[in-house]
């Protein structure tokens, strides 16, 4: 299949954001999360990394972070170009805010995956937006060390004690499970409810018996521990819808199947 020589995609999508200011510039409406970040070492470091990157963020409605890919070819050569924003709810209190800050900029500052690549699989997309660099394991255990050098070293005139109890309700379960690193990953596996949904979707993908051997040892039908705050479901679901919208996306502006990308475009003719 013959991706368009000129092709935008928008991943991560769910709500438009107001426009949002380029970041190092004081009106991002987020300044008193940014303080406190700055209060840590950790939040300082992620702070600066997002600077140095140009990434910008701002509020909005729901934080996320939205990265929008833009595929060009010239002379046969492929270019990839990414701009990437991430966006903080304005609804939420400072210390809350600064928590999701560094949780998306975590994300923001992920390597970035080829969405135009023809053999990226469902599978691989989900485990590495869970286990890989930047994905949800490292995001969310990266913005509770930040919450335990408020916890533990910042002054009471930098964060109350209310909202030091605030963290500690967030972040106690975190603080607690990554003792144990297996474990702690195996928990974001965790489906619930959603379980049959995600393994049938899964095998209609035809991954393969070894993978899909994996896959059920991996998934879990206990209660969600961590879902995305996006798509409201577990991770794994959120992320393979993700991944099945992309496919969707490029696989529509293209002329009829023809190798390599005629299997990715295939697959997911078979799920809803």
């Amino acid at each position: 299949m013959r991706i368009p020589p000129f092709l935008t995609l928008i991943c991560a999508v769910l709500l438009i954001a107001p426009a949002i200011p380029s970041s190092g510039q004081t009106e991002s409406g987020l300044e008193p999360a940014e303080r406190l970040l700055e209060a840590t070492s950790a939040g300082r470091q992620v702070l600066e990394a997002a600077r140095e990157s140009r990434i910008p963020w701002g509020h909005g409605q729901v934080s996320r972070t939205e990265v929008t890919a833009t595929r060009n070819v010239h002379d046969g050569v492929e270019t990839v170009h990414y701009e990437t924003r991430v966006i903080i709810s304005g609804s939420k209190s400072p210390v809350f805010q600064a928590l999701d800050l560094a949780h998306e900029l975590v994300h923001a500052l992920r390597p970035k995956e080829n969405p135009f690549h023809p053999t990226l699989r469902a599978g691989d997309y989900v485990v590495r937006g869970i286990e890989g660099e930047g994905g949800e394991a490292e995001a969310i255990s990266y913005e509770c060390r930040v919450g335990r050098e408020w916890v533990e070293s910042v002054k009471p005139s930098v964060l109350s004690e209310e909202d030091r109890a605030l963290v500690r309700a967030r972040c106690g379960m975190v603080w607690k499970a990554m003792a144990d690193g297996q474990k702690w990953k195996k928990s974001f596996y965790y489906l619930g409810q959603h379980y049959r949904d995600f393994l049938e979707r899964l095998t209609r993908l035809d991954p393969g018996p070894v993978e899909l051997k994996w896959w059920k040892e991996r998934i879990d039908p206990r209660t969600p521990v961590y879902t995305s705050a996006m798509a409201q479901k577990p991770y794994p679901l959120a992320l393979l819808e993700e991944y099945l919208e992309l496919t969707r996306k490029i696989c529509s502006r293209s002329p009829a199947a023809e190798t390599p990308f005629s299997k990715r475009c295939g697959s997911i003719d078979r799920v809803k």
